[in-house]
């Protein structure tokens, strides 16, 4: 709300109509107190365990639930196990960032060749968790515990966009990567009873969109998207991004009269887009007025970051270069070409732009905020980077690229210019 509140007076300082969406439902979750503690059977000593919270966990009595550790690896074959009234201890799987070496099928600029032997990241996969507390809970399973083991920093503050911000019946909690190897070896030694505490709520939410309207000489128009909510207190994702949208609202609004558009630029802040894209999907759904049937294009910017630099310490550090980016294009019509022209025009580096179609094809799903609105036919430009410290409370203002900031406004600002030469059919 007090996001929404600032960008609200943002946008009214530039002399434009603002509005806010009508209100939508979400789960709002907050844990007070939580905890994860082992009984040896050999030793009959309780050890208490660090961990964090999984996002939307049930909330427990005040001793926690109780149970047998049983280790069911990555989830495979989970069936096998005799879960019931136990605690499954699972590996939740990273899997590698989208690669560079995609440019030698698509457009990748990287003069210099500064991606070429870059440490390989993994991402923490955004849809596990939900998958196997669906299976742990089908089988019976008190609780769960994951094992953030292929984490490459040493965090357990692990906060999963895709959990769709629906409650789960059973708690949960992350072991981060230093304490993986006790909790495993004592959830595979068998006989060795968990207890999981967690003291939490789950409440319903109102979220809201917020939207600023400039108008142009005809009525078409771009919309450009950021969301303004995140798991945690969070810089690239996505204060970065929605600091771009101001500066694209303050440039048009600074020339309006002295270089007008031919289209209007809708100016969209997504709430609730980390609890499953909850926000963008409602606004297309309802599309503002049917402002989507005269819109040429859906541009969003998000995560102006930093590359994650793996220590060896397990340590979190960052950089000196800004994370690969991509743009995730529809390839239909002018799109691709309006894209690459503008990387090109702004000399916009270690970027490539990419098929969004693709992206949808290997992961299931389209990604960014606009992978709604790609998703639902229209045409789209989505700025973006993928690093692992997205949905971590290590994402700060030591990771934003700040120096970024104005090349990656001037790219979008290139990109809307090129789209004016072009009809709106054109689009479609």
């Amino acid at each position: 709300r007090r996001t929404r509140e600032y960008l609200a007076r943002q946008f009214r300082s530039l002399g434009l109509e603002v509005a806010e969406g009508e209100p939508f439902e979400v789960g709002t979750f907050t844990a007070y107190d939580w905890g994860f503690a082992v009984s040896d059977p050999v030793s009959g000593e309780i050890e208490s365990i660090p961990c964090h919270f999984i996002p939307f966990s049930s909330s427990t009595e005040e001793a926690g639930v109780r149970g047998e550790l049983v280790y069911v690896g990555d989830g495979e074959g989970i069936e096998k196990f005799d879960l019931a009234g136990r605690i499954a201890v699972f590996e939740h799987p990273a899997r590698p960032a989208l690669s560079p070496a995609l440019g030698k099928l698509f457009f990748l600029h990287d003069p210099g060749e500064t991606l070429a032997g870059e440490p390989r990241i993994l991402m923490q996969d955004a849809d596990f968790e939900r998958v196997i507390y669906q299976r742990a809970l089908e089988a019976g399973a008190v609780g769960m515990v994951g094992l953030l083991g292929r984490m490459q920093w040493d965090s357990d503050a692990f906060a999963p966009q895709m959990n769709l911000g629906l409650g789960k019946s059973i708690p949960g909690v992350w072991i981060r990567r230093s304490l993986v190897g006790r909790v495993r070896e004592l959830a595979r030694r068998g006989g060795v009873t968990g207890t999981i505490r967690m003291r939490a709520q789950l409440d319903p939410g109102m979220a809201r969109n917020l939207w600023a309207k400039l108008p142009g000489r005809r009525d078409e128009y771009y919309v450009v998207m950021g969301h303004y909510d995140s798991h945690f207190a969070q810089a690239v994702q996505d204060a970065s991004g929605m600091s771009i949208v101001l500066a694209l609202a303050a440039h048009f609004t600074s020339v309006r009269d002295r270089l007008p558009l031919e289209r209007g630029i809708l100016f969209l802040a997504v709430d609730a887009h980390t609890v499953g894209r909850v926000g963008e999907r409602h606004f297309v759904d309802h599309q503002m007025n049917g402002i989507l049937d005269k819109t040429a294009l859906v541009i969003s910017a998000e995560h102006i970051g930093r590359r994650l630099r793996p220590q060896r310490d397990l340590s979190f550090a960052v950089s000196e270069l800004p994370s690969f980016r991509m743009l995730l294009a529809s390839w239909g019509g002018p799109v691709p070409e309006i894209a690459k022209a503008a990387v090109l025009h702004t000399d916009y580096r270690r970027s490539m732009v990419i098929p969004q179609r693709l992206v949808q094809a290997t992961t299931g799903k389209a990604r960014g905020i606009s992978g709604e609105p790609f998703e639902s036919g229209l045409p789209t430009v989505g700025l973006i980077s993928a690093e692992p410290y997205l949905n971590f409370p290590e994402d700060t203002l030591e990771a934003v690229a700040e120096e970024e900031l104005v090349p990656s406004t001037n790219l979008l600002i290139a990109l809307i210019r090129a789209a004016e030469k072009y009809p709106l059919s054109a689009f479609r």
